[in-house]
């Protein structure tokens, strides 16, 4: 990143210097010379290939770390479960797929415990039994509201795996310090909070910069950009 960094840089107050001796010319003024004008090509040239290399090289890196990521995935035995007829988990594994190729997360939609359907069966009850993680909206740990079959909550309750609850909206229900999120947002929560897991660290909410943040932060990203800039063509050229 650093080279990256650098190599950025010169491209960019080389295309500066050159500019600038082009207005020159056209005004009128004294420009640059042919050999400063050289220098300045030259050094674009090799800023392309260090740049040119370096991205190679952090694209592999990237892909590698994918795999390896995906692999740890895989090995945390996620099981994600979800309300028939919602698209949070649908929406969830395609994100986890999209993002770590190979994983291949398939939600399970579940019925609510009074429809007049199979409870549940026995194959569900082992995969709740031999999760590592189950995602779950917090409503099926509540045998009271029968959001899915009782048999099926205290699976989720006794089973070993580490739970992962979706804070859903329910009316009459408030999360005191959990911000009301769409489906897109739930699902970029919990996946960023699969990941703090598989890191080891704690799950927290990522909770995105404000507009006047970010516009704070590009105004004062573009004075350092411009005062690096000139610094840099100062030093080259």
């Amino acid at each position: 990143y650093f080279f990256l960094f650098i190599g950025t840089m010169t491209i960019l107050s080389s295309a500066i210097f050159i500019l600038y001796g082009v207005f020159l010319t056209i005004l009128g003024e004294e420009a640059p010379s042919f050999v400063e004008f050289a220098q300045a090509i030259s050094y674009s040239l090799i800023a392309v290939g260090v740049l040119t290399y370096h991205s190679l090289t952090l694209r592999e890196d990237g892909q590698s770390s994918k795999k390896t990521r995906t692999a740890n995935l895989e090995s945390l035995r996620i099981l994600v479960l979800d309300a028939e007829g919602s698209t949070l988990g649908t929406l969830l594994t395609t994100t986890l797929n999209r993002e770590n190729p190979g994983l291949q997360l398939t939600p399970i939609p579940l019925k609510k415990a009074n429809e007049e359907e199979p409870a549940q069966d026995d194959t569900l009850l082992e995969q709740i039994q031999d999760a590592g993680v189950i995602v779950a909206p917090w409503t099926f740990t509540m045998p009271n509201l029968g959001a899915v079959p009782l048999a099926v909550t205290q699976a989720i309750v006794n089973s070993p795996a580490r739970k992962l609850l979706i804070p859903s909206n329910l009316p009459g229900w408030d999360w005191a310090g959990v911000d009301p999120w769409n489906t897109e947002q739930q699902a970029q929560q919990v996946g960023r909070a699969l990941h703090q897991i598989l890191e080891g660290d704690p799950v927290k909410a990522h909770r995105p910069m404000g507009v006047g943040s970010i516009i704070a932060m590009v105004i004062a990203g573009l004075i350092l950009l411009g005062i690096l800039l000139s610094f840099l063509a100062e030093f080259l050229f």
